[in-house]
């Protein structure tokens, strides 16, 4: 009589804190706020790697902050599209606002 593997279950990580470690929840924090991140090749066909400009752009959108700052104009955005109304004075003082 032969007897069967049994198979092991297997997941995408085998291994939780190889998961952990890739999803970034280890105990160790990251002290600063700009997230890492590598360029290569030239922008536009323009900016090189070494490029002020594009380095300066690259700091600012790899910032942490960034993405709370995008969520918060999109937010503004959706309260004004609501707060607009068809049937509103053209001159008053709600549209002057908006």
């Amino acid at each position: 009589m032969i007897k069967k593997k049994k198979k092991k279950k297997t997941s995408l990580y085998t291994n939780k804190a190889a998961a952990a470690n890739l999803l970034g929840v280890l105990g160790r924090k990251n002290t600063s706020k700009i997230r890492s991140f590598k360029l290569y090749g030239k922008s536009l066909f323009i900016f090189s790697v070494d490029n002020r400009i594009r380095n300066f752009i690259a700091k600012m959108v790899n910032h942490s902050y960034f993405d709370n700052c995008i969520l918060i104009l999109i937010f503004l955005s959706t309260l004004t599209l609501t707060l607009e109304n068809p049937y509103q004075d053209p001159d008053g003082q709600l549209n002057y606002i908006l």
